[in-house]
């Protein structure tokens, strides 16, 4: 379980490693961890019973069709 402490402190992993110009993959990698804290965090927080309509993939962006 990672709570809010967990996710400020990859956070500021992160940005300290833009600060300081770390190479790009492990910017990536970094991010790619925060995403899933993230994903993690809100899962346990609010679950659902079917995937959302909007995905993030490590990947890139995917977005599915919804009927708005």
């Amino acid at each position: 379980m990672h709570n809010n402490n967990d996710l400020e402190t990859a956070r500021n992993i992160l940005r300290n490693a833009v600060q300081m110009n770390m190479s790009q993959d492990l910017i990536i990698k970094i991010s790619q961890k925060l995403d899933e804290y993230i994903n993690e965090y809100y899962r346990e927080a609010a679950p659902v019973d079917k995937p959302a309509d909007i995905s993030l993939a490590s990947s890139g962006l995917s977005l599915k069709r919804c009927a708005w």
